[in-house]
């Protein structure tokens, strides 16, 4: 398990990502959807509580880590990206579709399998087509 869970970093990503999902619901809405107490929601968009390890496999499913580890090395980054929504991701497969459209089956295919692969390392090198 990552180290310092409620860290400083933790607490402002936390609170910087429920605050962005969350846009126009109000905090109890959000709260139910979450199936966390309104209470909770407020004191971590306010840093001024962490959530408790059960809280934080709700929050890590919701957001669609694979467990609670990746989710906590998320928000332990100084610098965490935005998780993306449902349709940001269907209109980043969309310019991708029509980027490789005009290629011919076998090399779209292997276009996308370098990808995968490139995706999958933790020291991506440049990919050789």
């Amino acid at each position: 398990m990552q180290t310092s869970p409620s860290s400083s970093i933790a607490r402002q990503n936390l609170a910087k990502l429920l605050r962005q999902h969350r846009g126009v619901r109000s905090q109890r809405a959000f709260a139910a959807e979450l199936g966390i107490s309104y209470t909770c929601l407020q004191k971590w968009e306010k840093g001024l509580s962490f959530p408790n390890v059960e809280n934080l496999h709700k929050l890590a499913d919701y957001f669609g880590f694979e467990n609670m580890d990746a989710f906590l090395g998320y928000l332990n980054q100084a610098t965490s990206l935005p998780l993306t929504t449902a349709e940001d991701d269907e209109a980043l497969v969309a310019e991708i579709i029509s980027k490789i459209r005009h290629l011919p089956l076998r090399k779209a295919t292997r276009v996308i399998g370098s990808a995968m692969h490139f995706i999958s390392l933790d020291t991506p090198e440049e990919p050789q087509f």
